[in-house]
């Protein structure tokens, strides 16, 4: 209990220490510009699950990892996953995981998580876990200009342009604990690619210590406020909570739910946290002028979720920079205590 206490003052200590000196940004807001700009293009066709688009989206996402020199997991970065495409009823489109081959009607679907490691300096058989699906919805219904592409700009291009910006800047100085990175599919779908990966996974359950999920859009202004879900059930829940009071922002813990991938981890044991920003009002703006900007660039689930060179990407960096705070901090909180017990700190 001594150690733990101290633990926690430490990294308490470090935070402040952290949060006064510097509230510089830690990742590349040209990264973040370049890797949705691509990821939403019309060539993508909105990345629907199993679909050309997405297919070009994960060797997009591979071809980063290369480039960064990260480790593969699975099968070349990816892991195949055995999913069938049922006829589609008055709910659209039915898509089912049939990993023992028993699904008769339909038609089987080419789709596959990517997974990436950064190998950690001190501990690397222990890692950090990072979550973002790169699915979209597709095709679908135009809207009324005629776009019929919901190129999913907000939801998820700007998660998976995050965790690759994340990679980079670990590239930079690796953190003492590992680093997996796990791009998913099937998350529109109802968290298919997360299901299939928790039960089959390409690292040891037991031996992540925590899993930071981005899967809540792309802010328009720096954000002073958050909604932590696992924020008082999780031990990266309570480092994100810790992070977010020494810069003197806002953060509500709220409880796990079915609501993103991390779901299915959080199942199978792995401690879990799902960082949301909060809808304003945002560092330097008014209410009024937040929700206004807000209105603006709110665009879920509709084509019209697109990468505009306008956009204000500064609010999107301050989402990529706590996350990174957080998966920094759960690894020097773990590094102060060590793990125990095969599942790390709870």
């Amino acid at each position: 209990m001594r150690n733990g206490t101290l633990a926690v003052v430490t990294l308490l200590g470090i935070l402040v220490t952290q949060a006064r000196a510097t509230q510089l940004a830690l990742t590349d807001t040209l990264s973040l510009r370049a890797h949705t700009y691509f990821l939403s293009r019309d060539l993508l066709r909105g990345r629907a699950t199993g679909s050309a688009g997405s297919h070009i989206a994960a060797q997009y996402i591979v071809s980063v990892c290369r480039s960064l020199g990260l480790e593969a997991l699975g099968e070349d970065y990816l892991q195949p996953i055995p999913l069938v495409e049922l006829p589609a009823d008055t709910e659209g489109r039915r898509v089912v995981l049939d990993p023992m081959d028993t699904v008769a009607a339909g038609r089987k679907l080419n789709a596959a998580n990517v997974s990436c490691l950064l190998r950690g300096s001190a501990a690397p058989d222990w890692v950090i876990a990072f979550a973002a699906h790169y699915d979209h919805l597709g095709v679908g219904a135009p809207d009324s200009t005629g776009d019929s592409i919901y190129n999913g700009f907000s939801d998820n291009a700007a998660g998976v342009a995050m965790l690759l910006a994340i990679a980079q800047e670990f590239t930079t100085s690796p953190p003492r604990h590992s680093v997996l990175f796990m791009f998913l599919t099937g998350e529109e779908l109802g968290l298919l690619g997360a299901r299939y990966l928790a039960a089959n996974p390409v690292w040891p359950n037991e031996r992540i210590l925590g899993l930071i999920n981005l899967d809540a859009g792309a802010p328009p202004g720096r954000p002073i406020s958050w909604e932590i879900v696992g924020g008082d059930e999780t031990e990266p829940g309570r480092v994100a909570m810790r992070i977010a009071a020494s810069f003197g922002w806002e953060a509500r813990a709220s409880h796990i739910r079915p609501n993103s991938d991390y779901y299915a981890f959080h199942q199978v044991g792995v401690p879990s946290v799902f960082i949301i920003p909060g809808r304003g009002p945002y560092e330097g703006m008014s209410k009024d002028d937040s929700e206004r900007l807000f209105r603006q660039w709110n665009q879920y689930h509709v084509p019209g979720d697109e990468w505009h060179a306008n956009f204000p990407f500064s609010g999107l960096q301050r989402y990529a920079d706590y996350a990174l705070r957080v998966a920094r901090g759960l690894d020097e909180l773990q590094s102060q205590n060590p793990p125990t017990g095969p599942g790390g700190m709870e």
